[in-house]
């Protein structure tokens, strides 16, 4: 079997608050899929996780979904959105066994949408799983050297 390539998974939407983040999440979870609400221990900070309901081919056309629901929001969940302190569109790859390289390129038009909503643009790498046949095995204990007697240069003449 060949190695697991590296590959595109999705983009999240990544938002974290020290403000409620109440209407805007009411309105995200209309259009997009939920991953996670609450707080995380490191930051302390309101979070929700959302990613598109389809499934993008690229980078470049989860962000496009999620800018156009963005787009879309009310004033009220606009203002959630600006007093956020963490906006992330945070794309997910997966890394494989494979020694090649992987590029992921982002569309200029979709990094300016992102800046205009004050966004960040954030890269995950998420490590391979250990495969079996790539796990370390146990180092293979020396073979002593055969002594060259009569009998064994016989067996080997005779194979």
């Amino acid at each position: 079997m060949p190695p697991e390539p590296t590959q595109y998974l999705n983009v999240d939407l990544e938002i974290g608050s020290n403000h409620p983040v109440d209407a805007l999440c009411r309105e995200l979870t209309l259009e997009l899929f939920e991953l996670f609400r609450g707080r995380l221990d490191e930051d302390h900070l309101e979070r929700a996780h959302y990613e598109t309901r389809a499934c993008d081919p690229t980078p470049s056309d989860a962000i496009r979904g999620l800018v156009e629901v963005l787009d879309g929001i009310s004033p009220a969940a606009r203002r959630c959105w600006r007093a956020a302190d963490k906006r992330d569109f945070n794309i997910g790859v997966q890394a494989g066994f494979q020694r090649n390289c992987f590029e992921l390129a982002i569309d200029p038009a979709v990094v300016r949408d992102v800046t205009r909503l004050g966004g960040r643009i954030v890269l995950t790498v998420y490590s391979p799983a250990a495969a079996p046949r790539l796990a370390a095995r146990p180092a293979k204990a020396k073979r002593r050297p055969r002594s060259r007697t009569p009998a064994t240069a016989k067996r080997r003449n005779t194979k």
